[in-house]
């Protein structure tokens, strides 16, 4: 199975994950995590191919980030679940849309997270822990934008 985690370093578990400026893509068994590469939002990607060499993968960009989540599912469509700190509720309802698990956890380290969600000794957090208002409505009245 393969699984995606936000991150700003390619290192650990971004706080939003709608913020976060790429996806470290690992492949999972019962037996652990592997890292394949990491998918840049709005930038290139690079991901390790099946006889080991690393491709780069170019991406169109991100836009209006915030309101469409078109450039998370261009990166992450193959993959069966995200790993994430937080995130909001759209985004939440978007992934299970599109057959992707999300899964919350208090772990910071990307590679640590992985190896656990791997094992099935993730410990999972019963709600996003995401920190930031999540008024929608509110904020697009603010900047003029309709839904």
């Amino acid at each position: 199975m393969r699984i995606a985690i936000p991150s700003e370093d390619g290192r650990t578990i971004a706080r939003h994950t709608g913020r976060a400026s790429g996806f470290i893509i690992y492949d999972v068994t019962d037996v652990g995590a592997s890292r394949v590469g990491v998918r840049t939002v709005g930038g290139p990607s690079t991901e390790r191919t099946a006889g080991g060499t690393i491709e780069e993968r170019p991406h169109d960009g991100c836009r209006n980030r915030h309101h469409n989540h078109s450039d998370i599912f261009e990166l992450i469509g193959d993959c069966r679940a995200m790993i994430s700190f937080g995130m909001g509720p759209r985004l939440v309802s978007d992934l299970a849309r599109a057959g992707i698990e999300a899964v919350f956890c208090t772990e910071e380290d990307a590679d640590r997270a992985a190896e656990l969600f791997a094992k099935g000794k993730l410990v999972r957090s019963s709600q996003s822990q995401c920190e930031h208002e999540h008024n929608h409505r509110r904020h697009h009245e603010r900047s003029g934008f309709s839904r």
